[in-house]
């Protein structure tokens, strides 16, 4: 280069300019309408970035122009913590996750780039197992080794999901859609073009048809705290069809390519670019069409369990102590709602502790078909062990299960 331009450039920079990086990790916050969770969010971030010891960081959050107190919660952490590489943007108009987590690699100067969910989702020993094989692979990719508090038909969707996506691109992954770890640069230079719940499927898919290096990692999540699943709306509709035809094109290209058997239009080939790319969309909406049609279906079944199966109708923990009536109520759900028989496995992590200095009961109550006896199974203080199986049964109307298990008063 010249000497004017060695002023501004330098020669390693050029050839890789991922290694261009003053800090070890950028990681990005997203949040929309969760100032009950971004508080506990950065100081699991933190505290986990900490842990580890030997990591340089910035934090950039994103508020996606939220309706709640989220900026002002997110204002007030700043002034608290003045010292810290904390950069907060609030967007006057809803962007969307998939932006944002692109403009976030923009704004960041970490050489790796991960982003975390501000609704406090992800444990900080989640965190700390991912930060520390930062720098193995060029990709770090978590998957779920642990399901529990995830409902069935999430569970079910999730997996199918991850089959179809590895079907049409021909990897072998055990999860696309979790909190990846990217080298910033790759985030920028090759970040997808589609929106909502596919991008991350799509960027993974590039980077690996690139010849980018992975490493899985099992990891362990708590299922978000409120609201309801958005993935079957119209709007994600689109954006997995668009995110199934990118990811079938890509592969149909780098395949004909390779073979030779891909000839300009013009020249009247037997493979023309037009024709694959149509091929692929054909299949891509087809493809999509059929897997929302089965999540559909699916999300309806589970919503109403068939006869003989179980259908939980209130589960708490520490009630006799003040707790919320029904305050593990999805937990118990998720793992066992629409089956005939359920061991529900007793995670403090998960369930928390309500009611710390006092001895708790754990109430369950299920029915076994609509309009059917109510049953109940009462652990009286003090509450279950860790891991310890709490056993629900629709065999005989629930009448063979032994121990406390009784009709409802």
């Amino acid at each position: 280069m010249t000497p004017t331009a060695a002023k501004l450039h330098k020669a390693a920079d050029a050839i890789n300019p991922e290694l261009a990086s003053p800090l070890d990790v950028t990681v990005f916050v997203s949040c929309y309408n969760e100032s009950q969770y971004i508080a506990n969010t950065l100081d699991n971030v933190r505290e986990a970035l900490c842990e580890i010891g030997t990591l340089t960081y910035e934090i950039i959050i994103i508020d996606d122009c939220s309706s709640d107190d989220s900026a002002r919660v997110i204002s007030e952490y700043l002034n608290r913590y003045p010292t810290e590489r904390i950069l907060f943007r609030r967007n006057l108009v809803n962007l969307g996750w998939a932006h944002n987590y692109v403009d976030a690699a923009f704004l960041g100067c970490g050489k790796y780039f991960r982003v975390v969910c501000g609704d406090e989702s992800e444990p900080k020993e989640t965190m700390v197992r991912v930060f520390r094989h930062l720098g193995e692979a060029d990709i770090l990719v978590p998957y779920y080794a642990t399901t529990q508090g995830r409902s069935i038909y999430r569970r079910t969707l999730s997996r199918a999901y991850t089959a179809l996506v590895n079907l049409l691109s021909g990897l072998h992954l055990s999860y696309y859609n979790g909190l990846h770890v990217h080298l910033r640069y790759n985030v920028m230079r090759w970040h997808s073009n589609t929106r909502g719940f596919g991008f991350q499927a799509d960027l993974l898919c590039q980077l690996l048809g690139r010849g980018f290096s992975y490493k899985e990692i099992p990891v362990t999540t708590v299922e978000r705290k409120k609201g309801n699943s958005t993935a079957l709306s119209f709007r994600n509709f689109l954006s997995v069809g668009h995110t199934l035809f990118d990811i079938l094109a890509r592969r149909l290209a780098n395949w004909t390519y390779k073979k030779g058997t891909s000839v300009p239009a013009s020249t009247g080939g037997i493979w023309p670019e037009r024709h694959w790319k149509g091929l692929a969309l054909a299949l891509a909406i087809l493809t999509a069409t059929g897997f929302y049609g089965w999540a559909w279906s699916l999300e309806s079944a589970i919503e109403h369990p068939g006869p003989g199966t179980i259908d939980v109708t209130s589960a708490s923990f520490g009630q006799n102590c003040g707790a919320a009536k029904d305050n593990v109520l999805d937990w118990v759900r998720s793992s066992c709602d629409g089956k005939r028989q359920c061991s529900f496995r007793f995670d403090s992590m998960l369930l928390g502790n309500p009611a710390p200095t006092c001895a708790k009961e754990f109430l369950i109550q299920w029915r076994c078909s609509a309009g059917g006896r109510t049953f109940e199974k009462l652990r009286p203080p003090p509450e279950p062990a860790q891991n310890e199986l709490v056993p629900l049964d629709c065999a005989g109307e629930g009448r063979s299960v032994p121990g406390t298990e009784r009709p409802a008063k």
